[in-house]
């Protein structure tokens, strides 16, 4: 399946946007969670795969402040995603930057100054050029890190930095075959013990997503049976791009299956958004078709009547039926086999509140790491090449 530069990118984008109830609700969680009267900021994470540099000295050492953009970028409290002049002010400081010089900024230990980078690198032309010249294990060794960055787009919400050194890994044009692939892989099934690996749950299910629409099905149902439950719904959200068919797994009616059966509200109620997305309306409601006017699953009937402007969006939905096992492959020799699942996704009640002990360490993670003296383990470099070439 040969991919180019573009589409990748906008199989993140679409990836990205798929995901933006769990955004909104890890934003809403850290918030709730923070000192009264404070505000969302950025987070360093303390963890020092790429040897943290004071970020001053960084800027200082790389020689290429200009006009005192790159020190207010590390100051901000915001990446601005509604400045139109935010990327062209980027490109006039780092439009003759060396890769040396790029890599002593994305070190430096300001999130909003690495975050920008890594956007000026993932969208812009001069940053595609300056990407091609980066040292592959600085660019696939950043998804590692935990730092958070304020994004302020259509609202604003809290980022992992990793997301847009995911887009940024993307953008690249890898001249071995697979090799996006196999990068993508390895950040979305390493186990999700949160001590052995780094990798955010939010990216770790844009990478999911990602690997999906690329068409790499043998590895829907680890991703279906992921802990995490913006995994489960990223996988289910792509297989309604990648496999749309009567008899494929992301048709409609499976869709419906996994919403019902799904024990996370957010799951169920994204997956249900996504299917009525282009239904019909009558008098400014709108109207279920196919598989979900056929359910009488009451789990997804709520779901629907919440869509269409009634009952309680804060009670819990009714409890999820459990689903059916698929059929074991026809063909076991020439069906792909099937990654198995790290963890078992949790089956105990039908609430936000079901998960919410597998998604405590996503609101602490972070806090952790920046009191924490001990450094984790570096990962290991992720396989790649990059030239010319073409993915596949």
């Amino acid at each position: 399946m040969a991919l180019g530069n573009e589409t990748t990118l906008h199989l993140h984008q679409r990836s990205q946007a798929d995901l933006r109830e769990f955004y909104w609700a890890y934003t809403a969680r850290l918030q709730e969670r923070a000192p009264a009267g404070s505000e969302l900021g950025p987070a360093q994470d303390s963890y020092a795969a790429l040897a943290w540099l004071p970020h001053a000295d960084a800027i200082a050492r790389s020689g290429l402040e200009r006009d005192g953009v790159l020190t207010e970028l590390a100051r901000a409290r915001e990446l601005d995603l509604l400045d139109p002049t935010l990327l062209r002010s980027l490109d006039r400081a780092l439009g003759q930057a060396t890769p040396q010089q790029l890599a002593l900024l994305l070190r430096a230990d300001a999130p909003s100054l690495r975050a920008h980078l890594w956007l000026w690198l993932a969208s812009t032309q001069p940053g595609g050029c300056a990407l091609a010249s980066l040292p592959l294990d600085l660019v696939e060794g950043a998804i590692a890190e935990r730092s958070l960055v304020v994004e302020h787009g259509a609202e604003l919400l809290l980022r992992p930095v990793a997301d847009y050194v995911l887009a940024a890994r993307a953008r690249m044009i890898a001249g071995a075959p697979g090799s996006l692939d196999r990068f993508l892989e390895a950040v979305a099934l390493t186990p999700s013990d949160a001590r052995s690996n780094r990798i955010h749950p939010l990216t770790r299910a844009t990478a999911h997503a990602i690997m999906i629409r690329r068409g790499q099905l043998a590895y829907v149902q680890a991703g279906l049976s992921h802990p995490y439950p913006a995994v489960r719904a990223a996988v289910a959200l792509a297989l309604l791009d990648a496999a749309p068919g009567p008899t494929e797994p992301g048709n409609p009616a499976a869709i419906v299956a996994l919403a019902a059966s799904d024990p996370d509200d957010r799951v169920t109620e994204t997956l249900v958004g996504r299917l009525l997305a282009d239904a019909p309306e009558v008098d400014g409601v709108v109207q279920p078709q196919g598989a979900l006017a056929e359910s009488d699953d009451p789990r997804i009937r709520e779901t629907i009547a919440r869509w269409q402007g009634k009952g309680d969006p804060l009670a819990p939905l009714p409890s999820p039926r459990p689903l059916e096992p698929a059929p074991a492959p026809t063909d076991p020799d020439t069906a792909p086999q099937a990654p198995a699942a790290t963890e078992p996704a949790t089956s105990s009640g039908g609430t936000r509140e079901a998960t919410e002990a597998t998604e405590a360490t996503e609101a602490t993670e972070v806090t952790e790491a920046t009191e924490t003296t001990t450094k984790a383990p570096a990962p290991a470099t992720l396989p790649s090449v990059l030239d010319g070439g073409e993915e596949r």
